[in-house]
C-alpha cells in the first residue's frame, strides 16, 4: 500500500478513481492541489456531483460546466474511454481523460496543459501576425484573399491596396533601427485606424497590405486611400524628434484587375511602382494601360509574397493612365 501511495503521489497527472456504482475510491495528491481543494473535502464514497461542488468553492470549476458534465455522463454511461479539454474558472486549461477498467471502475486523469496551450497559441499567432507590430502577416493576408475569392460568386467587388512607407530608410539611417521599429509600431498603429475594421497586412520591412471592404468600386477604395494618406499627417514624435513620413499606394480591383490573389497584388505593385516613379506619395490604382506584368514578373511576385525577403528590385513602367492621384486626392 506504502508503494502504490507513492506511486499516486509522485505521478505528474491528477488521477482519480471511481467504483462500479460511480462513486470515489481513491485519489492522489496532485488532483488535490491542482484543484486546489481542502483535504476534507474529498472522501471516499464521494460522488461526482460533490466533486464538482467541491471544486467549485474553490474557485476550479469548468467554465462550461454544462457541457463538461454531459460529455462525462456520456462516457460513464458507455464505459467509453473519451477526454476533453476543459477551462477553469482561474484561466488555466485543463485536459481530462476518461478511461474504462475491466471490472467495471474508470479512471480519470486531469493535466493541466495551460503552459503548452499558450506556448501553442503563441506559436499560432506569431505564424499569422507581423512580430514587430503585431499585424497580420503574408501568410494571413493569402489566407484571407483566398477566403474571398472562394466566397466571390455574386459577390460585390474588393480592392487590394499595395501601401508602400516613403524613405523608411533614410528614417532608420538617420535615428537608428530602434527608433525605426518604433516609428513601424506607430505607424501600424494609425494605418488600423486609418483602415477602420479593413484587412491590413504587413508585408515587409516598409510595405503593408489592405483589403478595401465591399461597395462600390473604386469609390470605396479611393475612400480608403484618402484616409490612408492623411495617416502621418501628424509626425511621429519619438525621445524628441518629429518623424515625418508618407505613403505612397497602389490598388487594383477584383474582378476588373485580376480574379487570383497573385493577379491583384501584381497589379496593385505594378501601380505602386508606377506612382513611386512618378511621385512619391501620391495614389495610383492599376490600368491595362500602365501594362499587366508578364508571366516572370507574376511569377516573381508570387514568391515574394511568399519569402520573408525585405529587399525589393526596382522596376521600370510605361507611363501613367488618368486614375493617378496626389497625397489621396484624386485627379
Amino acid at each position: 500500500m506504502e508503494k502504490l501511495d507513492a506511486a499516486l503521489n509522485n505521478m505528474s497527472h491528477g488521477l482519480c478513481m471511481f467504483g462500479p456504482d460511480n462513486r470515489l475510491l481513491l485519489w492522489n495528491d496532485r488532483y488535490v492541489r491542482m484543484y486546489r481543494l481542502a483535504p476534507d473535502r474529498l472522501r471516499v464514497g464521494c460522488t461526482l456531483d460533490e466533486m464538482l461542488e467541491a471544486r467549485k468553492a474553490a474557485g476550479t470549476a469548468y467554465r462550461d460546466l454544462g457541457q463538461y458534465g454531459s460529455k462525462l455522463r456520456a462516457a460513464i454511461t458507455a464505459r467509453s474511454a473519451d477526454n476533453l479539454i476543459a477551462h477553469l474558472d482561474d484561466g488555466r486549461i485543463i485536459n481530462v481523460s476518461y478511461h474504462p477498467t475491466q471490472n467495471g471502475c474508470w479512471v480519470s486523469t486531469h493535466e493541466d496543459i495551460t503552459e503548452r496551450a499558450q506556448n501553442e497559441a503563441r506559436i499560432a499567432h506569431l505564424a499569422f501576425h507581423d512580430q514587430l507590430t503585431g499585424l497580420p502577416n503574408r501568410v494571413a493576408f493569402d489566407e484571407h484573399i483566398a477566403g474571398l475569392l472562394q466566397n466571390a460568386a455574386g459577390h460585390p467587388s474588393f480592392a487590394v491596396l499595395c501601401v508602400d512607407l516613403d524613405q523608411f530608410k533614410e528614417i532608420n539611417d538617420v535615428y537608428g533601427h530602434s527608433t525605426g521599429d518604433r516609428f513601424l509600431v506607430e505607424v501600424g498603429r494609425r494605418l488600423v485606424s486609418a483602415c477602420n475594421g479593413s484587412f491590413l497586412a504587413r508585408l515587409g520591412a516598409d510595405e503593408f497590405i489592405v483589403v478595401s471592404p465591399d461597395g462600390p468600386q473604386p469609390a470605396t477604395a479611393q475612400a480608403l486611400c484618402a484616409r490612408i494618406a492623411t495617416a502621418l499627417d501628424q509626425p511621429v514624435c519619438i525621445d524628441g524628434h518629429e518623424i515625418e513620413g508618407n505613403f505612397t499606394i497602389g490598388a487594383s480591383v477584383y474582378p476588373h484587375d485580376g480574379a487570383d490573389a497573385d493577379t491583384l497584388a501584381a497589379n496593385a505593385e505594378t501601380a505602386l511602382y508606377r506612382a513611386k516613379a512618378d511621385h512619391r506619395g501620391s495614389t495610383r490604382f492599376f490600368e491595362p494601360e500602365i501594362g499587366p506584368p508578364d508571366p516572370g514578373k507574376a511569377r516573381a511576385a508570387a514568391r515574394y509574397r511568399r519569402c520573408t525577403r525585405e529587399e525589393r528590385t526596382g522596376i521600370a513602367f510605361p507611363a501613367a493612365g488618368p486614375y493617378a492621384s496626389d497625397g489621396g486626392r484624386l485627379a
